[in-house]
């Protein structure tokens, strides 16, 4: 059997779950940056909402482009326990997030983002290492929490979300992946 390789332009469902993933970020951001305001309530509702979307998009990933099963894995289960627990963080305290919840899913947000990292590292999508920086700095925002105005954290999370989100869209779809797939003529 031969081996056919993508071209750019060629769009597969690893490049569609990526792009979903990117666009999802880049509207979420806007969100936070259009509403710095908005307090612990609604960056725990838009980071909870993000993080079960890349849960749910990791996991089709690992299905529709096999490879690093286990590190997805990880990293879909680690994102959607951070989005289960960050959508239920406001009803914890009516009035205040506790500063370990928010430290948990900081935490948790550079733990997967070095997975990622070092999956798309390994695959040469540097959209997905992207996504995982971009995942990264939002877990070293999330740590310097109790040190940050709310105002200023609001913003900049939207911000890394936006240039993240805009940075792997453009990967995804400006560079060509080397996608070798079995059986091709």
């Amino acid at each position: 059997m031969g081996t056919t390789t993508f071209r750019r332009g060629d769009v597969t469902g690893a490049h569609t779950l990526v792009l979903l993933q990117a666009v999802t970020c880049i509207v979420l951001g806007a969100m936070l940056v259009a509403m710095p305001g908005v307090g612990w309530f609604g960056v725990a509702l838009i980071l909870g909402l993000y993080w079960m979307m890349r849960g749910m998009a990791t996991v089709g990933h690992a299905h529709v482009e096999p490879g690093y099963f286990a590190g997805k894995g990880l990293v879909a289960v680690l994102a959607l326990v951070a989005g289960v627990v960050a959508l239920q963080a406001p009803l914890f305290g009516v009035f205040e997030i506790s500063t370990s919840i928010v430290l948990f899913l900081g935490l948790q947000a550079m733990v997967a983002g070095a997975i990622e990292m070092a999956i798309g590292t390994r695959d040469d999508s540097y959209a997905v290492s992207i996504l995982g920086l971009t995942n990264l700095v939002i877990g070293l925002a999330l740590m310097m929490y109790p040190l940050a105005p709310m105002t200023f954290l609001t913003t900049a999370l939207g911000g890394v979300m936006i240039v993240g989100g805009l940075l792997a869209a453009y990967v995804t779809i400006v560079l060509p992946w080397d996608v070798g797939v079995e059986g091709g003529a």
